[in-house]
């Protein structure tokens, strides 16, 4: 199996603007942008092409409220598309038990998110931290089907149909720098939870993923 891409145009024109006041700074991006692929295996005689044009705006506003405290915010609109690797139109063995085919459109996603951020700098005390959430919904043009056998071997596929994921984001660091030591002491923590609709044996599924972590350095 062999699978090439024949053509990948990109193109762009970007309109930004900024605003400050006072305490104020707001930016706003307003890009437009163009892509053209082409996909093609010749062995087995199949390619597809997708033309599209985006607009993927970007507002972003922060707030000085303290000398020493920053507020912000973020809300935008992207899309992303998948790679080669995501098409193929044959039968891929991942694993001895684990089957995949992917004869369907090229992954194309749009999303729209919103982040808050509350920063701190203390450059005489030397201690600085952030604390951040945020939410992406995001709309996909394909669902992964898995069919699980009784031996416990798995066939997945890709299926063209719309559907939508979240993904949300909590993160909070601090760190402080003793100059006696010369030493920064960083601690981090994060939290992320995923979900995504998927087909089971033929049951519609929502897939949810949760990492937590924690790291002192």
């Amino acid at each position: 199996m062999k699978i090439s891409w024949t053509g990948k145009i990109y193109a762009y024109a970007k309109l930004q603007s900024q605003y400050r006041r006072n305490k104020w700074r707001i930016t706003l991006n307003l890009p437009l942008n163009f892509y053209d692929f082409t996909i093609r295996d010749t062995p087995l005689q199949q390619q597809q092409r997708r033309k599209q044009f985006t607009f993927e705006p970007r507002l972003n506003a922060s707030y000085d409220a303290t000398p020493f405290w920053t507020l912000s915010t973020t809300i935008d609109r992207q899309n992303t598309f998948g790679e080669i690797d995501d098409v193929f139109y044959g039968y891929l063995l991942r694993t001895y038990r684990n089957i995949e085919r992917r004869n369907a459109p090229l992954p194309a996603n749009v999303s729209h998110g919103g982040r808050l951020n509350a920063s701190y700098r203390n450059p005489v005390a030397s201690i600085f931290g952030h604390i951040s959430y945020s939410k992406r919904l995001i709309d996909n043009n394909l669902i992964y089907i898995t069919q699980i056998n009784a031996n416990g071997a798995a066939e997945s596929y890709a299926l063209a149909l719309s559907n939508r994921a979240t993904n949300q984001v909590l993160m909070a660091q601090v760190s402080k720098y003793f100059t006696e030591l010369s030493t920064q002491v960083t601690l981090e923590g994060q939290f992320m939870q995923t979900e995504r609709p998927q087909i089971i044996n033929g049951v519609a599924a929502t897939v949810r993923n949760q990492i937590r972590s924690m790291v002192f350095d």
